[in-house]
């Protein structure tokens, strides 16, 4: 799929919608590091975003955007599932994230993350941190930290790329979990920083689809013991036991990477 866009007097472009995403995510990042230097480009490209932004709004609200795409489509006519499919979207799909979404991530000491790249090629990672991590910012944004990491940075690397991000979280001791799809932003000065001592940036997710699975394949397990590796103010993380072994000695930076 290819949209076309144009600015009067600026510029005309025609993008593949995953160049596009490619694009708006750069200018972001771009727009973070200007903000502090004011100026006649600066004030562009917030406007270019925000025709952007005004654009993909109009995509979503219009009346021919689905839900599901035509591969959804074909399995769930194939089992029989499509008016079940429509009345679940319909109850429980929500945009934002009511009371008992906001306790339910606000209590998770976990979630798993899937991303992709600018190709479309998948990647999926788990996230850890002490209960509490994620922050509900507001019903329409979570944000939580990136911690030091094996330095490959494919998850986030991919956000720079592609932000669009899907999140599960579960809950194995009470058999519960939520999706959470959204797009993803990355900060190394939000104001959010203080607040995660190790933080190597902050990621915030501005929420499109919240909704409940179906637990019944959730195996229950009992929390042993958390991380030791978690980050705290105070007190200095232990290293992992890789970063001692010979292959890895010589190719470690000064300071902590991410994943």
């Amino acid at each position: 799929m290819r949209l076309a866009w144009e600015r009067r007097g600026v510029v005309r472009m025609t993008v593949k919608v995953e160049e596009l995403a490619a694009l708006v995510a750069g200018a972001r990042v771009a727009r973070h590091a200007l903000a502090a230097q004011p100026g006649e480009q600066t004030g562009e490209l917030e406007r270019i975003l925000g025709d952007f932004d005004r654009a993909s709004l109009a995509l979503k609200q219009s009346p021919d955007a689905a839900w599901f795409h035509a591969g959804s489509r074909s399995l769930q006519d194939r089992f029989g599932t499509r008016p079940l499919a429509d009345r679940i979207t319909e109850k429980f799909v929500k945009d934002r994230l009511e009371p008992g979404d906001r306790a339910f991530v606000e209590r998770a000491d976990m979630f798993f993350l899937a991303t992709a790249d600018a190709e479309g090629r998948p990647s999926c990672s788990y996230k850890g941190g002490d209960p509490g991590f994620v922050t509900v910012v507001d019903d329409a944004t979570i944000a939580f930290p990136n911690y030091d990491g094996n330095g490959m940075f494919l998850s986030w690397g991919n956000a720079l790329a592609n932000p669009e991000v899907g999140l599960l979280f579960i809950d194995f001791e009470r058999g519960h979990r939520m999706r959470l799809n959204g797009t993803a932003t990355i900060d190394g000065n939000d104001e959010l920083m203080a607040a995660y001592p190790g933080a190597q940036f902050i990621v915030r997710v501005a929420v499109r689809d919240v909704f409940p699975n179906c637990p019944r394949y959730i195996h229950r397990y009992r929390l042993v013991e958390r991380s030791k590796f978690v980050p705290h103010a105070g007190r200095r993380a232990p290293e992992p036991d890789w970063k001692q072994e010979s292959w890895a000695t010589d190719v470690l930076p000064a300071s902590p990477q991410g994943s």
